[in-house]
Formats: C-alpha cells, structure tokens, sequence
C-alpha cells in the first residue's frame, strides 16, 4: 500500500506547521492485530513489562499517524532506517515525524518539514551532573553548569538535556553521533546550524486525576524550511481502540 503524504493535506501540517501530540502511558493498550511481525518480536524480546509497554506505544503512535493518512493503524506503512529513526515507507511529500518517551509520557511531533521531538524528566537526586555532562556535554557546556549554583544545576541540566536530544533526533543520527559535539548551550539556546530549538515547558494533562513527574518538551526543526509555527497538545484519552481509516474500518 501506498500512502502520499500529500494526498492527506488537510490533516499533515504543511510548511511552517508541527503538530505534538502526547499522553500519559499508563493507559496505552495493546493492539496486536495494528503490528508487524517485527514489531511483535521485538516486545516479545524485551523483559516484562517493557515489552507490552513497548508495543502499546507503537500502538498509539500507529493510530495517531493513522488519524494523519485516512488509513487503518494497521496500515500506516510505519518502518526503522539503519539508524533506527522511524518513517513512512513509500510516502510522498516533505512530512517528517519524530517520536520520544519517558517512562510516564509519550509524544510524537508531526511536521511539515524535518522535526526532533524529546521529553525528559528531571535528573534523578543526588546524581553528579557535572560527572555527567562530561559524558554527553561539549566543553563550554560542562562549564556553563559547573558555574551555576548547586541548587539550579538540576533544572537547568534538564532543560538542556531536552534540546540537545531533540537536536540529536531532528538530525537522525541520535546517539550515533558523539554528543560532545554537538553544541546548544546549558544557560542559554545556542542551536547549531541548521536547526532551530523550541522549549516548550512542562507538559500538563486535563485530566487531573492524571499525574507524572515533572516533564519538559522541547522540538528541532530545520530553520532551512523557515519559522515553524509548534502546537502541543495533550490527547486527553489515549485509547487505541479509536480507528482513522477513510472508511471507518475496524482493526484488521
């Protein structure tokens, strides 16, 4: 099956546009009919739970990029480049989509030029983050942390540790790429070229009854394709169950 980007124009963020949806991932679930045999044997691999966590992810992800193709979950022609970076097998168009999670959250950016999208929660207490950001921090980075206060070096690690993963992501290389060598600035943005960085603060759900530790979302996007206008909006209940196709078709 062929799916054109551009035949679902009203529904894809054209040039200019992204679109981040997230949800709690407490309520996923799993619908094994949506998956590839490659997707099932891989949460079949991993350690319980992880893998359904894994696979009712995916899930969602399938069922929101379904909403965007007017096709069944089952059908988003969903694939991994040797990098490991999801995309659209066969699509046309110059769409491009990036997915991130932390134990709790999982949001995917829709956009209609290249995107990275990471969510990250605070470091965990009492860590070193100096010793830390010298594993994955370029020179002036690890300073610039150093010379904060103690009490500041937490939020400001995170904050910096969302935009350059986003970074990493939008270039598709992840952790390929030697972090230490990518420089976006710990007290300030300073995104290298040709992306551009976007903090987009906590993330909060509607649902009250809904709680996660404090997470940060941030997106990159190539400032080739000029400013990008970023919605983020939460799903405020993730139920796979719902179906996209143009027909209204159930889960095959």
């Amino acid at each position: 099956m062929t799916v054109r980007v551009e035949d679902s124009a009203a529904r894809w963020p054209q040039a200019g546009t992204a679109i981040v949806e997230w949800t709690p991932r407490a309520r996923l679930t799993v619908e094994r009919a949506w998956l590839s045999p490659e997707e099932l044997t891989r949460g079949q691999r991993l350690v319980p739970p992880l893998g359904e966590q894994w696979l009712a992810a995916r899930c969602w992800v399938r069922a929101r990029l379904a909403l965007r193709l007017g096709c069944d979950p089952a059908d988003v022609p969903l694939l991994a480049d040797e990098r490991g970076r999801l995309f659209l097998d066969g699509c046309v168009g110059p769409g491009d989509f990036n997915v991130s999670h932390t134990q709790h959250v999982l949001a995917l950016a829709v956009s209609g030029s290249r995107v990275g999208v990471d969510v990250e929660e605070a470091p965990p207490a009492g860590e070193d983050l100096v010793a830390l950001a010298q594993v994955v921090g370029t020179a002036e980075e690890v300073d610039q942390l150093r010379h904060l206060p103690v009490t500041e070096r937490s939020a400001a690690f995170q904050r910096w540790w969302v935009r350059k993963e986003a970074v990493l992501k939008a270039d598709g290389d992840g952790f390929l790429s030697d972090p230490r060598l990518v420089h976006v600035g710990v007290t300030q943005v300073e995104a290298p070229e040709p992306w551009t960085v976007l903090d987009h603060g906590p993330l909060r759900h509607p649902d009250a009854e809904v709680t996660s530790p404090h997470t940060l979302l941030a997106t990159a996007h190539d400032c080739g394709a000029g400013p990008v206008r970023t919605v983020v909006r939460a799903v405020p209940e993730p139920h796979t169950r719902t179906t996209a196709g143009a027909g209204g078709r159930q889960p095959r």
